[in-house]
């Protein structure tokens, strides 16, 4: 019988430094509502909109590319056994449910020139909006919640906003929108108890119509204050990576030119970041970042390995090649990602870095170009030296 020795003691020879470590990207969720610990799904309003370079099919359920790649949509719930295993019931914007008021999108009057559309409410008295979260909305006691909003509204309207289980508040505020000009709305949400099923209700005694553009609900407690789920965190420590590869691999692609993720949707403010729809059948508001990323790997000492898109769509859903004027932009996109990261903070990039709270240049030895576009690494490298 053949046996295999493994002398741990007796190293023959040295491993590279950076050889050991992660590579993440956003399937089933990571992002937002996981390591992002955002607690609202679709804060965006934005889940059912398609892309451009989307086309819905007849059935109501597919979406087609202009490339001629077929998937599931259902009205931006995504895959139907989703729908049906965790008993998604049916609604006009995912995860936003009505009790005596009537909701629309409004895809014109939105908060800024990122946003494809914004949620207008009309309550009658007693009338009610609520956010299912991500399967229910996980919150325990005596941990507090910091929730925003931007609303306006043509006349004062009064609205209580409560996290709530089966009609049993655990904590709630209140706040009264007036103006004709989006204006942000702040809060402190303490829970009394434990509680994994909670929903968020918007309620309004006396009725009144607002129109909601954007609205967050997130954890006081993350990782070192940088906004990122502490125990998820904890668990990457855990496993001493020497580097983490970002933001991922078919999503770096998309399905659609205007689906490849581009470094400068994914900096700023978060409600200024427009949302993706990843191929993995579900829109991203993007708060977790190419700042975000840099910090995380900054906080446990890990090299990062971006990876920037070549100038093709995913090549297994029947993929599109960029060229030109386009080709052109997604370079020049990761050039910026590059000052982002390591340049001044007078440089334009590096401001904007300096004003999301690191003014001196991240760490970043590591560039990997989804998929082999050698060409288009050349041009890239020529440009940055």
């Amino acid at each position: 019988m053949s046996k295999l020795k493994i002398k741990t003691k007796e190293r023959r020879f040295e491993t590279a430094r950076d050889l050991y470590g992660i590579f993440f990207e956003d399937i089933n969720r990571a992002g937002d509502g996981g390591l992002y610990p955002e607690m609202l799904r679709n804060r965006s309003f934005e889940d059912s909109v398609l892309p451009e370079g989307y086309i819905q099919q007849e059935d109501g359920i597919h979406v087609k590319t202009v490339s001629g790649w077929l998937d599931e949509f259902c009205n931006g719930e995504g895959l139907c056994r989703w729908v049906k295993g965790n008993n998604i019931s049916e609604t006009e914007i995912p995860a936003w449910y009505t009790h005596n008021a009537k909701m629309e999108l409004e895809l014109t009057d939105t908060l800024n020139e990122h946003r494809d559309a914004a949620l207008r409410i009309q309550f009658e008295k007693d009338g009610s909006l609520t956010n299912t979260g991500y399967c229910g909305i996980s919150v325990k006691a005596g941990e507090s919640y910091s929730l925003y909003l931007f609303a306006k509204a043509k006349e004062e309207i009064g609205l209580d906003v409560e996290i709530e289980y089966q009609g049993k508040v655990l904590t709630g505020n209140s706040l009264v929108v007036s103006g004709q000009e989006y204006t942000r709305y702040d809060m402190k949400l303490t829970a009394a108890e434990d509680c994994h099923e909670a929903q968020l209700t918007i309620s309004c005694k006396e009725g009144g119509e607002i129109l909601l553009g954007f609205i967050s609900l997130m954890p006081d407690n993350t990782y070192m204050g940088h906004g990122l789920r502490t125990d998820l965190v904890e668990k990457l420590k855990g496993m001493s990576p020497k580097f983490m590869r970002f933001p991922g691999g078919c999503i770096v692609e998309g399905t659609t030119p205007s689906t490849a993720m581009r470094f400068r949707d994914t900096v700023g403010p978060a409600w200024e970041r427009p949302s993706k729809l990843f191929l993995w059948h579900y829109r991203s508001t993007l708060g977790l970042g190419f700042h975000e990323y840099l910090q995380l790997c900054e906080d446990l000492g890990m090299e990062p390995m971006y990876v920037c898109n070549c100038g093709m769509t995913c090549q297994g859903r029947k993929s599109v090649l960029l060229e030109g004027e386009a080709l052109d932009e997604m370079v020049q996109d990761t050039l910026d990602a590059i000052e982002y990261a390591i340049g001044s903070k007078e440089s334009k990039w590096g401001r904007l870095r300096a004003s999301m709270g690191h003014p001196e240049p991240f760490k970043m030895t590591y560039l990997y170009p989804n998929q082999n576009k050698i060409q288009t690494f050349v041009i890239m490298a020529e440009q940055i030296s």
